[in-house]
């Protein structure tokens, strides 16, 4: 499961990834996403996948979520963040970057402090 929040007032979607994960999701994710009226593609983004305990999709289904259309609704000019404070999650996240890498400025980081940081975002905002 995918849960999503968009903080219009700190300019940042917070994703949180709940358990394993489907390559069908990541794109229902964007998909509602796109359909909401508060989404710019502009906005920065946290992932938090703290809580993330697998992941169904090969490495040719990521590279097509990252750059399809109907994928990754983020832009260049976007700030993305994971969060991903356990080795797994911190792995899938690495690799993730690599398929996005010229697409924009995505970052993997194991600690909230360190997301907080990049994303210039308060606590509150964070821990939704």
């Amino acid at each position: 499961m995918i849960e999503l929040h968009i903080d219009t007032a700190q300019r940042v979607v917070l994703a949180r990834a709940i358990g394993k994960i489907e390559i069908s999701e990541m794109f229902d994710c964007s998909a509602r996403l796109r359909a909401n009226p508060a989404f710019h593609p502009d906005l920065n983004a946290l992932f938090d996948l703290s809580e993330m305990t697998g992941l169904e999709a090969t490495f040719e289904e990521l590279r097509h979520f990252a750059r399809d259309k109907n994928g990754d609704p983020f832009s260049s000019k976007s700030r993305c963040v994971a969060l991903a404070p356990h080795d797994f999650a911190y792995g899938v996240a690495r690799m993730y970057q690599t398929l996005r890498d010229k697409l924009g400025d995505f970052r993997v980081v194991r600690t909230r402090d360190e997301a907080r940081a990049l994303l210039r975002i308060d606590r509150a905002a964070s821990a939704k």
